[in-house]
């Protein structure tokens, strides 16, 4: 999705022909997890909010992108605690006891 998204925006400029670009991407149709779906109605939310002329094209930018950063954020987070807890187990104070 992000090489995708990273094409499609450096050919087009508006965001609704960088949304539709990456739906017709045949990688991101073959992508079939929560992250993909989500952003795709993100994509679709702020496409409607731009016809509708209650949002412009740099915003609804900002809004995919930082989307994007807050999943990326998550899944980094996820990885991390799945991690730790394979290293520790974590006593009733929090702290981390080595199996």
């Amino acid at each position: 999705m992000d090489q995708a998204y990273l094409n499609c925006e450096s050919m087009h400029s508006e965001f609704n022909d960088v949304f539709e670009c990456i739906q017709a991407d045949e990688l991101t149709k073959n992508l079939k997890t929560d992250e993909v779906d989500l952003l795709l109605l993100k994509g679709e939310q702020l496409k409607e909010k731009i016809d509708q002329g209650k949002l412009s094209s740099a915003d609804a930018k900002f809004e995919w992108k930082k989307l994007i950063y807050d999943i990326k954020q998550q899944l980094s987070e996820t990885r991390y605690k799945r991690m730790y807890e394979s290293v520790c187990r974590v006593n009733y104070r929090g702290h981390c006891v080595r199996w």
